[in-house]
């Protein structure tokens, strides 16, 4: 007798594709794009060779640009930490989970293209709303998909989870991008400090914490 594989086995959920794969080729993107974050620096130290500058020249001349990639790579590993912890209670994906999935992957692509200017081109609203904006685009995306997950039994599968922890922090997140970039373009020489409010997020994220948790009729848990 023939076994049959997991593969030809049909899927719960009304026929939901699990999460394995575009996990995957999410975590694959991301790290494409951590990647490219460093490649205006490569150019900036071939252009240094040829007008042999000196090390201390290079790091003066390309300040702007070193604080974009630092800045831009931690914004994106903190992304790419919240979008595995919202992800590991999801089993299987629906399509508008797929779409908004998709459109954090386009945020954090675009990225890295806001990030060459910031240290190319002077500093304006729209280079501000360039950047920040589309950190902030990110955040709502990720908020939008932690939503889904946590209010979704069907995506969740046998791994039934409350998920507050996670849309706290998302919510808190996509508080704070919005905030900073009203700031930004409100206030120009605020420039890129008005990210300094993402500080708050872990406070900002405890507060949503014990309000999602008595809302849903849980013991506040959110210290735990």
């Amino acid at each position: 007798m023939t076994e049959r594989s997991d593969l030809d086995q049909p899927l719960p959920t009304g026929g939901l594709p699990r999460a394995e794969r575009m996990k995957f080729f999410t975590d694959a993107v991301v790290a494409i794009a951590l990647t490219l974050l460093i490649l205006p620096l490569l150019e900036s130290v071939s252009d240094a060779a040829t007008h042999h500058l000196s090390t201390a020249q290079v790091l003066r001349e390309h300040g702007n640009q070193i604080f974009s990639f630092t800045l831009s790579f931690v914004v994106v590993a903190s992304f790419w930490n919240l979008h595995h912890r919202v992800f590991e209670h999801v089993e299987y994906v629906t399509p508008p989970l797929n779409t908004l999935n998709f459109a954090w992957m386009f945020t954090i692509v675009f990225l890295q293209f806001s990030t060459a200017l910031v240290g190319s081109q002077p500093t304006d609203r729209l280079l501000l709303l360039l950047y920040i904006g589309t950190m902030t685009l990110c955040s709502l995306c990720m908020s939008g998909m932690s939503l889904l997950t946590t209010r979704s039994r069907e995506m969740q599968g046998s791994l039934l989870t409350s998920g507050s922890s996670s849309l706290a922090h998302s919510l808190a997140s996509s508080v704070l991008f919005v905030a900073a970039l009203l700031l930004a373009l409100l206030v120009p020489r605020v420039n890129f400090y008005a990210l300094l409010l993402l500080l708050f997020t872990s406070p900002l994220r405890h507060l949503l914490a014990r309000w999602l948790e008595r809302r849903a009729g849980v013991p506040d848990a959110a210290d735990a």
